[in-house]
């Protein structure tokens, strides 16, 4: 079984904060734990990172979610980056056939 599966994709580019927001993925972790709008983020300097959801609180926001094992937590960035950037290619691909 996936540890980490996409249920489902949202791509946009709108600017985001320090960056850019990609796109909102909901993800099935062990096929038992559903998270909705989890944020892919490009970085001003290019990187991409995983935002879990989370709610804001005065001046700081406050996660809703938290995966601690980094393990997970870097399959999580991988798997979601590499699937946005497999997408974003064949999107690229259709306009330009």
């Amino acid at each position: 079984m996936e540890r980490v599966k996409i249920v489902k994709f949202y791509p946009f580019e709108v600017p985001y904060k320090r960056g850019k927001l990609l796109a909102y993925f909901d993800i099935l972790l062990y096929g038992e734990i559903l998270i909705r709008n989890v944020k892919l983020i490009r970085n001003v300097y290019g990187g991409m990172f995983v935002a879990m959801p989370s709610f804001q609180v005065k001046d700081r926001n406050v996660p809703v979610v938290e995966i601690l094992s980094k393990e997970l937590n870097e399959e999580i960035r991988r798997k979601l980056v590499d699937f946005y950037k497999e997408k974003v290619q064949e999107l690229e691909y259709e306009e330009g056939s």
